[in-house]
């Protein structure tokens, strides 16, 4: 049986059918990926943002796909109404943004356009601003002032 990551891209939190659809997030890195996973028991709160987390490993992959399988795990829709988290550079992720609105809520380790200061790797997550409580604040703040693209 083939892993289906190995196809660019990986469902990691699908919406919940019982609530209004929500935003999408893609998630790139293992800090960034350590930090959701932190958080998803909270996304299970009916008053959470209802959002859907995709791995977003290889977009030139996810391309080669076909478009069936493409349009099954990031509709257009779903990427139109998505923004990314990253522990790397925000530029490496522009092959993943949909339009300028999705990069303003991007989050990512050069949110301030600065070098990081040093620590161990929690505190380099907090001055990151890609911790579990960083990561929830962005990704509700997208849920709530996001422009819904089409």
């Amino acid at each position: 049986m083939a892993v289906r990551g190995h196809r660019g891209v990986r469902v990691q939190h699908s919406h919940d059918p019982n609530r209004p659809t929500g935003a999408t997030i893609l998630l790139q890195g293992t800090s960034t990926t350590e930090s959701v996973f932190a958080i998803l028991p909270r996304l299970a709160d009916s008053d959470a943002p209802n959002v859907k987390v995709v791995a977003a490993v290889s977009y030139e992959l996810f391309m080669r796909q076909e478009q069936s399988y493409r349009d099954s795990v990031l509709p257009r829709a779903d990427w139109w109404d998505s923004t990314v988290i990253s522990n790397g550079a925000r530029r490496l992720m522009h092959d993943w943004l949909p339009h300028k609105d999705a990069e303003k809520f991007a989050q990512s380790l050069d949110h301030d356009n600065r070098w990081r200061t040093g620590g161990n790797v929690a505190e380099l997550k907090v001055e990151a601003k890609i911790d579990p409580e960083s990561l929830w604040e962005g990704i509700s703040r997208f849920a709530r002032e996001r422009t819904k693209q089409g």
